[in-house]
C-alpha cells in the first residue's frame, strides 16, 4: 500500500495551493501552513513502538513509549503524552533511560528548593541537520515529544530491520536514534519514522539524539543509518533477549537475533544498551558516508584467562543473540542477579553471568550472558563493544569475593514483576519473591553496568575464579540525600539501599514509572510514589529510578562506604529553556502505576431470533413461523428521473428527523 506516500503528496499539492492562502494571510509563513498540512495528513497514521521490559522505568506488560509523536498507533490505546527528557550532552552521570515527563507535581514538605546539582533532568533535541533525510532536516533543533501507549499484544522492538516477522503486527517504523560517540551514553530508541517537532527550535544544546549509523557487523552496510520496526507479538508471553545464543530453548518461539551490538569501548557516547540486531538489515532513507555522530558496533568476548577452556576459547570472538517469547500462559519474565537457579513456582529460561563492560571503560547495562555461548565470526581483535564477566568486590553485599556473578532469566503466569528500592517487603496485595540488598558499579568507576540490581540474598555459584581478575566489578549501593528535607530521607544518608522483588497480583500485568507525578493517568492506580533518583551528573552514567517514599528502618551503619550512589533528581535549564510546567531545581517525585487489562467491550444486545432477515413485498404480516421486525411502505426513485438509488426500499412508518439537521424547503435533489 501507499497510503502514507499518497497523504504526503496530498500535502504538499496543498501546501503549494497555501501561496494562495498566505497571500490573504501575510503573518503566517508559507512554510507553517505546509507544515500544518503534513501534521493533517500524517495524524492518522499506523505507527507505535516499545522495547523489552524497560525495567528502570518500570514498563511492563503490554505498555511501550512512541517516541516522536504525541498520539498512539492505530489499535493501541493512550495513557498519556509528555516530553522526553534526559540528562545533559556533556554530562557524564544522572540517568542514561530517557523519560517521557507529563508535568510535575510538587511535595513542599519533602523537596530541598535549592540547586543542589545531584542528578539532573533536562530537555530533549534533534539533531538531524543534513544526518538523514529532508523530514528530519525540519526538525532539527526541535523538542522530541512522545506518548506512552498500550499496545494490543506484548510489544518489543526489532533494531535493523523495518518490518515486524509474518504473524507479528506493525505498529510503526522508523530509525534507530542514539547520542552522538563524543558526548555521553544514553538509551537507544526507536524514532518513529513521521516524528514531530515541538517547543521552541532554538538551539538548547541539552540532551541531544542523532540518527544511529552501524560500523564493521556482519550483514550491515557501513555507515547506514539504523531502522527499527515496533511490534506487537502475536500473544502476550514474556518476550526475553537471550544473549549468548542463536535459537531459543525447546518451548519458546523465536521472533528474531543477530549479533549484540553496542558503543565502541573507547566511545564515551552512544548506546547504553548491548541491542539485539535482526541478522540482515533492511533499509529506509540513509546517508552514505561516515556522518561520525551515533555510532554501533559489534560486541566481542573478552574472557582470556577467565572461567574454564570454554570461556577461554570465546575471547574475541562476536557475541550472539536471540529474542525469544514464552508460552503464553507464562507472560511474567525477570532477572534473577546472584543465583543460577529460579524461585519455586518460575520456570528458567536460561542462566548464566553478569556480564558488562570492563570497570574503567564507560558504562552499559549489565546483561545476563547464557552459562555456555556459542562464539561467531573470528577470533581476530577487532574490539567494538566488549564484554567481561563480572566480579563481586564488596564484602558489605554478603557475597564471596571476587567470585563471578551468576543470573538466571525465569518466566511465570500472574502478574509483572518490579523491582521496589528502599524496601524489604511488597505493596498490600502483591507477593514478596525475594529482598536483599542493592548492587552496581563503584561511583568513581567509568565502567561496569549502569543500573542497580537487586541481588539475591543467597548467592549460588556456577563455575567461578577465585582470584581478582579486575574485570567488570560490582558494589553495595548507597543513598546520597542529606539534601532532603524530610527526615526520614536524612535517616538513611549514607546506608545501604535494601530493595525487594515482587510479583503484581494476575490482574495487574500493566505497570510503568510517572515521572514527575504523584499520581496516575485515568484508568490507572498508584503502586506507590516516592523520589527519582540517579547517579551525581558529575559521576559515570546510571539510570533513573523510583525510590520508594516509606523507606524502611536501616539496618546498615551510616559509615560512608561509597559504591552505587543515589541522589535525587531536578531539572535544569538549558540555554534558558526548561520545561513549560517545570518549577527548577525543585527534586522530583515519581509514581510506580499499574493496572489490569481494559474490561471487554460489551456484547451487543441479545438478539433471541433465528435465521435470516428477510422483506416481504406487498404484505403488512410476515409468514407463519417468522417475526416481524417492522412495517413500512415501499419507496423508490422516481421512475422519470435517471438518478437516485436503484433499489427499492422499505421505509418505516415510524419516520424520526435529527433536530436542526433538516428543512421542509424542496432542494431538487
Amino acid at each position: 500500500c501507499q497510503e502514507v506516500e499518497v497523504e504526503i503528496a496530498l500535502a504538499f499539492c496543498l501546501a503549494h495551493w497555501s501561496s494562495s492562502f498566505t497571500a490573504s494571510f501575510g503573518s503566517i509563513s508559507r512554510y507553517s501552513v505546509m507544515m500544518w498540512f503534513l501534521v493533517l495528513a500524517l495524524f492518522g497514521l499506523s505507527q507505535g513502538q516499545q522495547y523489552i521490559n524497560d525495567e528502570q522505568s518500570g514498563r511492563q506488560g503490554r505498555i511501550f513509549v512512541r517516541w516522536g509523536r504525541q498520539d498512539c498507533p492505530a489499535g493501541s490505546s493512550l495513557v498519556y503524552i509528555g516530553e522526553a527528557a534526559g540528562e545533559y550532552h556533556g554530562h557524564s552521570g544522572s540517568g542514561a533511560n530517557l523519560q517521557c515527563l507529563n508535568g510535575q507535581d510538587v511535595n513542599e514538605g519533602a523537596y530541598d528548593t535549592s540547586d543542589t546539582s545531584g542528578g539532573l533532568l533536562y530537555t530533549v533535541e534533534y539533531q538531524t541537520r543534513n544526518y538523514l533525510n529532508t523530514w528530519f532536516d525540519e526538525l532539527h533543533d526541535s523538542e522530541v515529544p512522545c506518548a506512552v501507549c498500550r499496545a494490543p499484544r506484548k510489544p518489543w522492538v526489532r533494531f535493523g530491520e523495518h518490518r515486524c516477522p509474518s504473524g507479528h503486527t506493525t505498529l510503526y517504523n522508523g530509525y534507530t536514534f542514539n547520542t552522538h560517540t563524543g558526548h555521553r551514553r544514553g538509551q537507544a530508541i526507536c524514532m518513529d519514522r513521521y516524528s514531530i517537532g515541538i517547543g521552541s527550535r532554538g538551539n538548547e544544546d541539552a540532551h541531544l539524539l542523532y540518527p544511529t549509523e552501524t560500523v564493521s557487523i556482519n550483514g550491515y552496510t557501513n555507515y547506514y543509518e539504523v531502522t527499527c520496526a515496533v511490534c506487537s507479538a502475536p500473544h502476550d508471553g514474556a518476550v526475553y533477549i537471550h544473549y549468548g545464543k542463536a535459537a531459543c530453548p525447546s518451548g519458546r518461539t523465536k521472533l528474531d537475533g543477530g549479533l549484540i551490538a553496542g558503543a565502541h569501548y573507547t566511545h564515551a557516547g552512544g548506546p547504553s544498551d548491548y541491542m539485539c540486531l535482526t541478522k540482515n538489515a533492511a533499509y529506509l532513507d540513509v546517508k552514505a558516508g561516515d556522518q561520525g555522530t551515533a555510532q554501533i558496533y559489534h560486541t566481542e568476548f573478552e574472557t582470556s584467562g577467565s572461567l574454564n577452556t570454554a570461556w577461554n576459547n570465546l575471547h574475541d570472538y562476536e557475541a550472539q543473540c536471540v529474542i525469544c517469547q514464552a508460552p503464553s500462559s507464562r507472560p511474567s519474565t525477570m532477572m534473577v542477579p546472584g543465583t543460577a537457579s529460579c524461585p519455586t513456582g518460575w520456570t528458567q529460561d536460561y542462566k548464566g553471568y553478569i556480564m558488562a563492560p570492563y570497570y574503567t571503560q564507560v558504562r552499559a547495562n549489565w546483561i545476563c550472558m547464557d552459562e555456555a555461548p556459542v562464539r561467531t565470526g573470528s577470533s581476530g581483535n577487532q574490539n567494538g563493544a566488549l564484554l567481561y564477566l563480572t566480579e563481586i568486590r564488596d564484602s558489605g553485599l554478603g557475597y564471596t569475593l571476587n567470585r563471578e556473578v551468576t543470573c538466571s532469566i525465569c518466566s511465570k503466569g500472574g502478574g509483572s514483576v518490579y523491582m521496589e528500592m528502599g524496601k524489604t517487603t511488597c505493596e498490600t496485595g502483591d507477593s514478596r519473591i525475594w529482598n536483599g540488598r542493592v548492587g552496581g558499579a563503584w561511583y568513581q568507576h567509568g565502567g561496569s553496568g549502569n543500573q542497580p540490581l537487586c541481588l539475591h540474598p543467597t548467592p549460588t555459584w556456577l563455575a567461578y575464579k577465585s582470584t581478582a581478575t579486575n574485570m567488570a566489578l560490582m558494589y553495595r549501593g548507597e543513598y546520597e540525600l542529606s539534601v532532603m528535607s524530610a527526615a526520614k530521607y536524612k535517616a538513611v544518608h549514607n546506608r545501604d539501599v535494601s530493595c525487594v522483588v515482587c510479583q503484581r497480583g494476575s490482574n495487574f500485568q500493566d505497570a510503568f514509572m510517572m515521572p514527575g507525578r504523584l499520581s496516575c493517568p485515568a484508568n490507572y492506580q498508584a503502586e506507590y510514589s516516592g523520589l527519582l533518583v540517579s547517579e551525581h551528573n558529575t559521576h559515570p552514567k546510571g539510570t533513573y529510578n523510583c525510590l520508594s517514599n516509606t523507606l524502611a528502618s536501616p539496618s546498615t551503619s551510616a559509615a560512608d562506604n561509597n559504591g552505587r550512589l543515589f541522589y535525587p533528581v531536578e531539572i535544569q535549564t538549558a540555554n534558558g529553556r526548561v520545561f513549560e510546567f517545570a518549577k527548577q531545581f525543585y527534586e522530583l517525585p515519581c509514581t510506580l502505576c499499574k493496572g489490569p487489562a481494559p474490561p471487554p467491550p460489551p456484547p451487543p444486545p441479545e438478539d433471541t431470533s433465528t435465521g435470516a432477515t428477510f422483506t416481504r413485498w406487498g404484505r403488512w404480516d410476515c409468514p407463519a413461523g417468522s417475526k416481524e421486525v417492522y412495517q413500512g411502505r415501499g419507496a423508490g426513485a422516481y421512475y422519470t428521473h435517471s438518478g437516485s438509488g436503484h433499489e427499492y426500499l422499505c421505509m418505516t412508518q415510524e419516520q424520526e428527523f435529527e433536530p436542526g439537521s433538516w428543512s421542509d424547503a424542496g432542494n431538487s435533489r
